[in-house]
Formats: structure tokens, sequence, C-alpha cells
């Protein structure tokens, strides 16, 4: 047997989101792959992988600042925890599901936006925890982060939290 051909790059994509419990699973997965990414992080970073999530977290804080939506920084700060795993599969899946991940987190965005402005300082707070567990090395803190982070977001957009 021989492969004559590559698959077409869209083979890798996943199934657009198509319900409501389609977000919660795309949430519920996350919190599997993230929460692992994290601690991976934590153990694996270098100093560039760190200064990449610190400079993440400071666009997200400029977004706060503007009143601005942030999509795409929350999902260049949860990229930027991927790549410092070192570990290219947790990147790969990341970009795999972006679709589907901007579902979420647009939904949970946009309801912040116009809910108090502490809900947007909560999560704030949440990537900050992430940051400083992995900063410290800590794993199993950053695991656990990382995964409250996402349940909290989950939380926030259909439980009102």
């Amino acid at each position: 047997s021989f492969v004559t051909r590559r698959p077409a790059a869209d083979v890798y994509n996943y199934a657009p989101v198509g319900s409501i419990a389609d977000i919660q699973r795309c949430f519920v997965f996350r919190i599997g792959i993230e929460g692992e990414a994290a601690a991976l992080a934590a153990r694996d970073h270098d100093p560039e992988g760190l200064r990449r999530i610190r400079d993440a977290i400071a666009a997200l804080d400029q977004v706060i600042a503007d009143a601005a939506l942030g999509v795409e920084e929350d999902i260049a700060f949860h990229r930027s925890v991927a790549e410092a795993t070192g570990n290219r599969f947790f990147a790969a899946t990341l970009a795999a599901i972006q679709s589907q991940v901007s579902v979420g987190i647009t939904l949970n965005r946009n309801l912040s936006l116009i809910q108090p402005r502490d809900r947007l300082l909560r999560g704030q707070e949440e990537y900050r925890a992430v940051l400083d567990a992995i900063a410290a090395r800590d794993e199993a803190g950053a695991r656990e982060a990382m995964r409250s982070h996402i349940e909290n977001a989950r939380k926030r957009v259909f439980e009102g939290g």
C-alpha cells in the first residue's frame, strides 16, 4: 500500500457548533485539554513562552480598558498557554477547534459586556491565576486554575455566574 496524495487540510476540522449542547460539550472538552496544557506549560515553559502568556494577559487588560469584545485576545491567551507546553499537538488541537471555541468565547464576552464590570474582572483574575501557577512551575495549580477558568466561563454563559 502507498499513499498517492495527502488528505485535504479540512479533514482535520471538527464539525461546526450546531446547538447549545455543542457549546456545552466544547467547554467540557476544553477543560480536559487545556487543563493538561496548563500543567505541561508550568512544567516545560521557557522564558519566551512565559512572556507570550504575559503579553496575552496585557492585551486582555487593554480590552477591558477599551470596553472592547476581545475574542481574538482571549483566544490568543489560550493559544499562548498551549504553545508554552512545547508540545505542538496542544496548539494544533486548539487551532483545529478555534471556530468552535470562538462561539463560546464570543457568547461569554458579549454577555460580559452587558453585565457589571465585576464579571470581566473575575475573568482577568482567573487568567492571572493561570499565569501565576505556570510561572511558579506549579503543575497541579496551573491545571486547576485553567480548568476552573473554563468551567467558570461555562457557568457565566449558561448559569449567569
